[in-house]
């Protein structure tokens, strides 16, 4: 009995793990805002309000706003602003223009990644959130 108990709560800690991860992949960058910010437990906590899931966030409700099924317009929630701190979610989230798609590498520099619904995380400039290759091809056209 005691074995069938240990298997169960492996079983529901793995079943956990992996229903968030098809979530968190629509979200560019979404682990990475838990690497740059120390409040930011895992990366259910950049739609969620803890890190078990549960009650939605800002962002979060945006983000469930814009679901079908397990399908997010992502273009649409870039362009958003869900703490109101004058940054869209795509800007704070390294991809102000709304480009990004599923399976992509995650866009912008991760140390410029901040919390799309905390409003005192901002990107400290939108020069920091262009990669300096973009920065280079974008001189070479004005030159």
């Amino acid at each position: 009995m005691r074995w069938s108990a240990i298997g169960l709560t492996i079983f529901a800690l793995c079943g956990m793990a992996l229903a968030e991860n098809p979530f968190v992949s629509l979200i560019p960058n979404a682990e990475t805002v838990v690497a740059n910010d120390p409040a930011v437990a895992n990366a259910c906590q950049v739609c969620h309000t803890s890190t078990s899931g549960g009650a939605l966030n800002a962002f979060g409700t945006q983000v469930q706003a814009k679901m079908v099924g397990t399908t997010l317009s992502w273009r649409e929630i870039s362009q958003l602003d869900a703490d109101q701190d004058g940054y869209t979610n795509g800007a704070e989230l390294g991809d102000p223009s709304g480009t990004w798609t599923v399976g992509q590498q995650n866009p912008g520099l991760a140390s410029a990644i901040t919390h799309p619904a905390k409003a005192n995380s901002k990107p400290s400039s939108i020069r920091d959130q262009v990669s300096p290759t973009t920065w280079a091809v974008i001189k070479d056209m004005f030159r």
